[in-house]
């Protein structure tokens, strides 16, 4: 196993460290590696942070950890791992401690993100108390036969998520990003709710950066816009995150509105997938240059579908598109609604319905084109400086509590 310390973290003041496992190849900016990046930078210079992951980032790398590189491990290795656990726990663990090298990991506390990652800690350690993050739920996470391995995946995950959510025994405590998913699971599961903490996602808002004309100008005419209309939406190409939905809104738009252009800012390789006129692809986008394609926007879609886990969790993307104070056109899912109770540039519609997905899109271009307001005082709370400090917190009560 390849170890690298950039810091010597064993300052007498770091009383604290925490064992954070990474779920998925860091240098792939989703959801879930903003959550990591977030949660480890707003505490990693109060604490001893280590991070067992695949790769790591660059954001990552300017913070004081010590990064332990695992094995090549994918979805369905990790899959195949929590399997094997779910059947024989003794098994799973020392398929999952092959995984760390075999090697010896002293630390205060573990924070596994996502289901997959609890064979890899109950490997290291029986006794080492256990916080199991939850970003959202598999069995909230529905998907289609258009991506059928991944179908696959979701549906077997499902069986393993209620195997081990169902014995509290399985983690010391949950932490989940909303109120609404910490209600939801407490109740479905029957866990404890002192057993949940809420930590939400959240964004920098100190790298944000600041809204200017000219660059902004430069970047429409970089892609080519001539004066058209821009609809942008960042965030990952699934069936419930509403992407077919957004695709079918787009084509009813451009039958009402000549030289429209939709921006898909994805962490995925999807270019190759379409060829339609009208569409831009940008993948894998680092979170500072997005923010100049957002402001650059007309209009941001968020077209998650109701029916889903984000009934219970808010994206983050919403607090980029906040923070930058476009018009937003989303589907009305409760969270989304809740989240943009007091936010003016808005247009929410009909669930889970493209044509109005696409009416919300023509008159957000219609009566708010050139709109914007400074989003950031909306969403100050979301601050992962502010997060940060709730973080620390937690890992402190169940360190001392366990």
């Amino acid at each position: 196993m390849d170890v690298s310390l950039q810091r010597d973290c064993s300052s007498d003041k770091r009383s604290l460290r925490v064992l954070v496992i990474a779920p998925n190849d860091l240098q792939v900016y989703d959801g879930t590696t903003m959550r990591l990046i977030g949660s480890i930078t707003s505490v990693c210079s109060d604490i001893e942070i280590s991070l067992a992951s695949k790769n790591l980032n660059e954001e990552l790398k300017k913070c004081e950890l010590k990064w332990i590189k695992m094995k090549n491990i994918n979805p369905l290795t990790r899959l195949i791992v929590i399997t094997f656990y779910s059947i024989n726990r003794s098994l799973g663990k020392s398929i999952a401690l092959d995984l760390f090298g075999r090697q010896e990991i002293d630390c205060d506390l573990i924070h596994a993100h996502w289901i997959h990652s609890i064979p890899l800690a109950k490997g290291l350690s029986e006794e080492t108390p256990l916080l199991l993050d939850l970003h959202g739920l598999f069995e909230l996470t529905p998907v289609d036969l258009r991506a059928p391995h991944f179908w696959a995946f979701v549906r077997i995950s499902r069986v393993l998520e209620r195997i081990i959510l169902s014995n509290s025994n399985n983690f010391t405590n949950l932490i989940v990003p909303s109120l609404p998913l910490k209600n939801y699971i407490a109740e479905r599961f029957g866990i404890q709710k002192d057993k949940i903490f809420v930590i939400p996602d959240g964004l920098d808002l100190e790298k944000i950066p600041p809204y200017e004309e000219r660059s902004i100008s430069s970047l429409r005419e970089e892609l080519g816009l001539n004066g058209g209309y821009l609809i942008v939406y960042a965030g990952t190409p699934s069936f419930y995150h509403g992407f077919w939905d957004l695709l079918k809104a787009f084509k009813l738009v451009r039958r009402y509105l000549e030289n429209v252009h939709l921006l898909i800012i994805t962490p995925r390789h999807m270019r190759k997938k379409f060829d339609s006129e009208g569409i831009i692809f940008i993948e894998n986008v680092p979170k500072e240059r997005i923010y100049k394609y957002l402001y650059a926007s007309d209009a941001l879609i968020l077209p998650h579908r109701c029916g889903t886990q984000f009934e219970y969790l808010p994206s983050n993307k919403l607090l980029d598109y906040i923070a930058v104070g476009k018009p937003i056109i989303a589907y009305a899912t409760s969270s989304v609604t809740q989240a943009l109770e007091h936010y003016p540039l808005k247009k929410i519609v009909e669930c889970n319905n493209p044509s109005a997905l696409a009416q919300g899109i023509i008159e957000a271009l219609r009566d708010l084109r050139g709109a914007r307001i400074d989003g950031s005082k909306i969403i100050k709370e979301y601050d992962w400086r502010v997060i940060g400090k709730r973080l620390l917190e937690v890992y402190k009560n169940v360190r001392t509590i366990s």
